[in-house]
């Protein structure tokens, strides 16, 4: 599951800036809705067909890996049938309120041969270690995020769908 934030420089100054914004918006849930394309694209990212390594993972056992690779299956960790990706992406379980987004794995999608091992996947089982799904994905998420934060007054900014839903609803409400 991922709960997003930021952990940014200049904290106090920033909480109050953004306590300043809260008072006039309230609501965020239009901006979670604006990214959630963007969240779908960086945990694709997290199953890449040919890379096992990127990720941070515990790799695959070299054995497992060849004969994934004899029945002419991607080496990729959590690629084979594409349905973990789809759990964690398209079908995660996204929970939006007025301050926070919530995204989570639905481990109730049958994987492979109806199996549901996303949960044992995500965290670990006796034969399968944990390989968190959204770790990249949340890095980047808030990269974006604090980037924008930062650059906000300056109108450069580099995650267009946070900067134009501030902007458009800061301007609604007249704060500068």
């Amino acid at each position: 599951m991922i709960v997003y934030g930021l952990d940014i420089e200049n904290k106090k100054e920033v909480m109050q800036w953004l306590d300043g914004i809260r008072k006039c918006l309230g609501d965020a849930r239009p901006l979670w809705q604006a990214m959630i394309p963007k969240i779908k694209e960086f945990v694709a990212y997290e199953f890449h067909p040919t890379q096992d390594s990127h990720k941070g993972w515990a790799s695959l056992k070299k054995k497992y890996k060849e004969s994934k690779i004899r029945a002419g299956h991607a080496p990729g960790i959590g690629v084979r049938t594409g349905r973990l990706a789809y759990a964690a992406g398209e079908k995660a379980i996204k929970t939006l309120n007025e301050k926070s987004l919530i995204w989570q794995l639905d481990e109730s999608i049958p994987v492979e041969n109806g199996e549901r091992y996303a949960k044992s996947f995500h965290f670990g089982s006796d034969d399968i270690p944990a390989r968190n799904i959204y770790k990249y994905t949340a890095l980047r998420v808030n990269s974006f995020l604090t980037l924008d934060f930062k650059q906000f007054n300056s109108g450069a900014t580099h995650a267009s769908f946070t900067y134009a839903w501030f902007k458009k609803s800061l301007q609604q409400q007249g704060f500068k």
